[in-house]
């Protein structure tokens, strides 16, 4: 355990695996007391136990983010065991439907909503107020290069994690005067269990799987770039390095990266429209 550090406090939603697990175990083993929330109680407790190891103060939660009332059940048995909180990571998430736009169903736009950007905000809903009576905190919340680099067939997703970032800016400058900082990570492909949720053709998935099998970092990586993330105050984070350079050229190249968009995706979209 860090010696500056005295019972510093953090929950992640779907903390039982993946990327939630991964920044789970990072702070345990800075000697935090570590809360996961996840709907999975298997998993839940296999994760608790492993925790252990590295803290000694973790609290498993049942939590369903598409609940309000989940939420505000963490807080409430968070307050209880420590008093209060110093990170909040909006973590849970899923793909949902994969496919072109007018093919979609409606109810597929909800469901990936609901989750992947109504969690964050039933998240934030849950704790900010906590967090500015104690005058400090910070938010992190997971959201994807997929909501800046979108491609064809992922539209629920991309947008559902476009919503997270332009949240997560608003979050930053109202949540700055009371001491509390927000942080948005946007992360591409690495091996985690993301697929499970994901609602395409085996094709499709194992595609996926492949570019995440080739990733040069894992979710340790990330979840300890993370951390440095909150610790240097940093509002942006984007772990890996091609996918940071197409962002930057993105914002001060517009018009060649839609022509290299058009080369990368819209001649095969017209060759192959299924």
């Amino acid at each position: 355990m860090n010696t500056h550090m005295k019972r510093m406090r953090i929950f992640i939603t779907g903390g039982a695996s993946g990327l939630g697990k991964a920044i789970a175990t990072h702070y345990a083993k800075q000697g935090y007391a570590v809360a996961i929330g996840d709907i999975d109680p298997i998993a839940l407790a296999q994760a608790q136990q492993q925790l252990t190891q590295y803290t000694s103060d973790v609290l498993a939660i049942d939590c369903n983010i598409t609940a309000l009332e989940d939420l505000e059940s963490a807080r409430a048995q968070i307050e209880s065991a420590w008093g209060g909180l110093d990170i909040l990571v909006n973590n849970a998430g899923i793909v949902g439907k994969v496919g072109l736009l007018d093919a979609l169903a409606i109810e597929d736009w909800h469901q990936v909503l609901d989750i992947n950007l109504l969690g964050v905000v039933r998240g934030i809903k849950a704790f900010a107020s906590l967090f500015k009576q104690q005058g400090s905190g910070a938010i992190v919340n997971i959201a994807s290069m997929a909501g800046i680099t979108n491609s064809p067939t992922m539209g629920i997703y991309s947008t559902s994690k476009a919503g997270v970032i332009a949240l997560t800016e608003t979050l930053e400058y109202e949540m700055a005067a009371y001491g509390v900082s927000a942080h948005v990570v946007c992360p591409a492909f690495f091996e985690t269990n993301l697929t499970k949720s994901m609602n395409s053709s085996a094709k499709t998935k194992s595609f996926v799987e492949g570019a995440m099998a080739k990733s040069s970092i894992d979710a340790n990586d990330i979840a300890a770039m993370i951390a440095q993330q909150v610790e240097d105050g940093e509002l942006y984070m984007m772990p890996h390095k091609r996918e940071r350079r197409l962002w930057q050229l993105k914002r001060f190249f517009p018009k060649w990266y839609q022509r290299k968009c058009h080369k990368w995706y819209v001649k095969p979209v017209v060759k192959k429209p299924a």
